[in-house]
């Protein structure tokens, strides 16, 4: 009788004290019940077993966070784990480090603003870039130049030049889209693509426009097979909220084209390639150029018959040269949206 007597007052002592631990939490947080794992009779802390639901930040990161050594956010005891598949995160430790721990998670577990990222790819004439304000490394009232980024093309050949990006910002775009449908119109523009993406804050969205080459692919045995290689304009852009409604954007421009050069039947891919930064405020538009493609082109028009008279027959024939040079340009139009929570 008296074991059993002994037997009770210890299973009281455990029922009081989860429930104290529990009162540490509020009840209107998302969080499974605490688990008791040791007794209050043990001279260690007692530990408690939770698993906390994430969100919107991400399961691995929180913990690669939370157990980094040098912050000691656990305690000595402390554990923590992913759950990867339902995106949540087993915690255990004594129910103070537990309280701190929450808080933290709390903070780190946010929505953070949204962002819509609106993109056009524009192939224009370039003596027809000013009907769209754009005239790049100079000062005029529609456009606020910042200085070209020049670097080396390494998959060119000797001689080639370098590939020069410029960048401008627009001081408004409200009539954007009436100047280039007004260009497609007389044929001095084509719009290649105009896509829309969403993203979160730090996140990027990529764009991608081309095609992919195919090619003969011999094995050892003989046989032939068709593979590809990817020739594409892509666009990636990774926004990032600023004070005072202003957009930080990493933009990585690459474009590749496909080269007359083959190796044992391999076409060779050019390959443009910028890197860089800009602050832009909260809708407006950037303009990406510099990327150049010079066609030669040569018509010729003669008088039937006579034109094939030897020594004369070049009299009624008529020769024009023409070289067109059009330019690639990308408008950039980053919105900000607000976050859901």
């Amino acid at each position: 009788m008296i074991k059993l007597t002994q037997h009770i007052l210890f299973f009281i002592i455990v029922i009081n004290t989860t429930i104290f631990a529990s009162d540490s939490f509020s009840e209107r947080d998302p969080f499974i019940p605490i688990t008791l794992l040791t007794t209050a009779t043990t001279p260690n802390p007692t530990l408690l077993s939770i698993w906390i639901p994430l969100y919107f930040a991400n399961a691995n990161q929180v913990v690669s966070f939370l157990s980094a050594p040098h912050l000691m956010i656990l305690s000595p005891q402390g554990k923590i784990r992913a759950d990867l598949r339902n995106n949540q995160i087993w915690l255990q430790d004594d129910a103070t480090h537990l309280v701190q721990i929450k808080k933290l998670i709390q903070h780190l577990d946010k929505s953070g603003p949204q962002f819509l990222i609106r993109a056009k790819i524009i192939n224009v004439d370039r003596q027809y870039q000013k009907a769209l304000g754009v005239l790049f490394q100079t000062e005029n009232q529609n456009t606020n130049p910042i200085a070209p980024l020049t670097l080396n093309e390494p998959n060119l050949t000797t001689g080639a030049g370098q590939f020069t990006v410029s960048i401008a910002k627009l001081a408004g775009d409200h009539l954007l889209n009436l100047q280039i449908s007004a260009l497609e119109q007389e044929g001095h523009a084509s719009l290649i693509s105009s896509p829309a993406l969403m993203t979160l804050n730090n996140q990027p969205a990529i764009i991608e426009s081309g095609a992919e080459v195919p090619y003969q692919e011999s094995t050892s045995s003989g046989a032939t097979s068709v593979s590809f290689k990817k020739a594409v304009l892509r666009l990636k852009v990774t926004p990032i909220e600023m004070p005072q409604h202003h957009i930080l954007l990493h933009i990585s421009l690459n474009q590749d084209k496909v080269s007359a050069l083959t190796v044992n039947g391999v076409p060779a891919i050019q390959t443009q390639q910028i890197t860089t930064q800009v602050v832009v405020r909260n809708k407006q538009t950037i303009v990406l150029g510099g990327i150049l493609e010079t066609t030669h082109a040569t018509q010729n028009t003669s008088v039937p018959i006579v034109n094939h008279i030897p020594l004369v027959g070049e009299l009624f024939q008529h020769h024009i040269k023409q070289t067109k040079q059009r330019e690639l340009l990308i408008f950039i139009t980053p919105s900000m949206l607000k976050a859901l929570y």
